[in-house]
């Protein structure tokens, strides 16, 4: 309400809370850990400490019951969709590194079958050892690409979070113009 105290809870709202409806109705925002989500944005995604941390979405509008100013939040739990997002995110690492790997192994494997065959054969060609050669080559090739891969995977996983700043966008598409 006005005075930012909670006038109404349903079920989930009272799981949120921690407590049951007597409990909750007619407590503050701040004895209820909600002053963060009556105050900023109507719109947005909050971390919280409390509430076993998490990611909640949180919605505000205004309503007026009996004439007097109201404020309705929505709280939702945004866990399930961001597991979700990271499973998916996970498969399509897992994705791209198979496919570089496969690139890297089925060569290697192909190369390492006609090597053996080149070592068993009773009357091997006259340039076998130049075949030998032109095989390892291409396996040790293939097996530093692999590891230049992996390393840039590597680095890719230690690259420090992002910092948000304001930019000067008109400075940026200047100086994206004149590369």
């Amino acid at each position: 309400d006005a005075e930012r105290r909670l006038r109404l809870v349903n079920r989930a709202g009272e799981r949120f809370l921690g407590r049951d409806h007597d409990r909750a109705i007619g407590e503050s925002a701040s004895a209820l850990g909600l002053e963060e989500c009556l105050d900023g944005d109507a719109v947005r995604t909050i971390e919280s400490a409390t509430r076993e941390g998490g990611r909640w979405s949180v919605r505000r509008g205004a309503f007026r019951e009996g004439g007097r100013p109201h404020q309705l939040l929505v709280v939702s739990d945004l866990s399930r969709e961001l597991r979700e997002e990271e499973r998916l995110a996970w498969r399509r690492i897992i994705r791209v590194i198979g496919h570089e790997l496969n690139n890297s192994l089925a060569p290697i494997k192909s190369i390492a079958a006609s090597l053996e065959s080149l070592l068993e054969a009773e009357h091997p060609a006259e340039d076998w050892r130049d075949d030998a050669r032109r095989g390892l080559s291409t396996i040790g090739s293939r097996a530093a690409a692999l590891n230049r891969f992996m390393q840039a995977y590597a680095a890719l996983a230690k690259l420090p979070e992002p910092t948000m700043r304001a930019i000067d966008v008109e400075t940026l598409v200047r100086r994206a113009g004149a590369v």
